[in-house]
């Protein structure tokens, strides 16, 4: 149980910083695209607006052979570098009503004029206004005299930085989840460490609490055998005899259940003939259900054998027998189903319900002191403590299992147990 608690707990922590950390790294990644993005496209925006001219930042002197006015879009560089604008790389096509091309390549070094044009064709045949083509932000926009300026801006370098921020931060985000997977793996056992010492203390009390209870249980089963010499048939002291080996009963099954759930506890690994197992124990349950008036079989796969402890797979194939002869309907059928599936075993045990059974309640079958239907019970004189389903539990637990209960549409409730072969 502790192991099952700290591992769920690693997997707990972990699913919420990874979760928290592929939210965040996303978020900037996303952020500083967009951001990106946004540039690039009041950079196009603004050549083509400009016919194809790159805004000049305002200059307090105007230079030699400068054709600009030296005050072009003051607006457009509030926020941005002034040398932003001698830094950015593009062409030009001009597209004319007629169907003739234009390019111009002043600001653009590594492409040729063919090159260029082929570029453009490909993009133009997007049949999009703006976007990104390989490592090239473009901008599509009709001119008032009835062609096409196509503005095509190499953005290599800016989305280059954007890759090496997601390789960075995605680098960072799988660094800090490892480390963090270590912290809480070697912190993890002093995290659930109170409730170690809750459970320890527990079975402790459970264990000391039993050893206590057998000397005056054995005392008063014996005074009531002595009474029972002496006065012959009497109700109460049939009753008290009734309750003793009730409690000693619950008192066995309460050290059983805390012995199994410890973490250090041995179990016998051996081959052994299950079948053989099945149908010894089985033999006293059907002749129960026989003399309730209900029906009880077996299919045993022939020659079927699996490898756990036989001592605790026959407990915990009476606990299931006997819970299905207890809550199966008047003339119901009890039937026992064992075979191979794979490399796994599987056993059936199921019964004939009167009533459909909620699906919060067959998930609780497996908790201590639990019953479905307490007082229905005891009026019925089914007995019980609720404690034999959590002790099948931890027997399957123990040997690798896995133990599941359902219910059929025709109101049959099956446990089935899958074993490691």
């Amino acid at each position: 149980m502790i192991r099952k608690l700290r591992t769920k707990f690693i997997i707990i922590a972990m699913t919420a910083f990874i979760v928290s950390t592929v939210i965040l790294v996303c978020a900037i990644n996303l952020v500083n695209y967009y951001f990106v993005d946004v540039e690039l496209t009041q950079i196009v925006e603004a050549i083509a607006s400009n016919d194809g001219k790159m805004p000049v930042p305002p200059r307090p002197v105007k230079r030699e052979n400068d054709e600009s006015d030296g005050q072009q879009n003051h607006d457009f560089f509030r926020g941005y570098r002034a040398e932003m604008a001698y830094e950015t790389r593009y062409f030009v096509l001009h597209e004319h009503e007629d169907g003739s091309k234009d390019v111009e390549l002043a600001r653009i070094a590594t492409l040729t004029k063919e090159s260029a044009l082929e570029l453009a064709d490909r993009i133009l045949k997007e049949n999009k206004t703006i976007g990104f083509y390989d490592d090239y932000k473009y901008l599509v926009q009709s001119k008032s005299d009835g062609g096409k300026i196509l503005v095509v801006m190499d953005a290599e370098s800016r989305l280059s930085a954007v890759k090496k921020l997601a390789m960075i931060s995605g680098g960072t985000a799988l660094f800090g989840i490892i480390l963090m997977f270590v912290f809480i793996a070697v912190f993890s056992k002093r995290a659930i460490k109170p409730v170690l010492e809750s459970s320890e203390k527990q079975k402790q009390f459970i264990t000391d609490a039993s050893h206590e209870l057998k000397t005056p249980l054995t005392v008063i089963a014996t005074n009531m055998d002595i009474l029972a010499m002496d006065l012959g048939e009497n109700e109460w002291v049939q009753g008290t005899q009734k309750q003793v080996s009730n409690l000693r009963k619950l008192v066995n099954h309460l050290v059983s259940l805390s012995r199994l759930e410890e973490e250090k506890t041995p179990i016998m690994h051996a081959t052994f003939d299950l079948e053989r197992a099945i149908l010894e124990v089985t033999e006293a349950f059907g002749g129960m259900a026989e003399f309730e008036g209900k029906q009880f079989g077996c299919e045993i796969q022939s020659g079927l054998s699996i490898k756990g402890d036989e001592n605790a797979t026959r407990q915990l194939i009476a606990i299931l027998c006997d819970n299905a002869v207890k809550y199966a309907k008047a003339q119901g059928e009890i039937k026992v189903t064992a075979y191979k599936k794979g490399k796994k075993t599987v056993m059936d045990i199921s019964n004939d319900c009167e009533e459909k059974v909620e699906e919060e309640v067959l998930g609780r079958l497996f908790e201590r002191f639990y019953r479905a239907d307490a007082a229905r019970t005891k009026e019925e004189g089914r007995g019980g403590y609720g404690i034999g389903l959590a002790i099948a539990k931890a027997i399957v637990e123990k040997q690798g299992g896995k133990i599941r209960v359902k219910q059929d549409t025709d109101l049959k409730i099956h446990f089935t147990v899958t074993l490691p072969s």
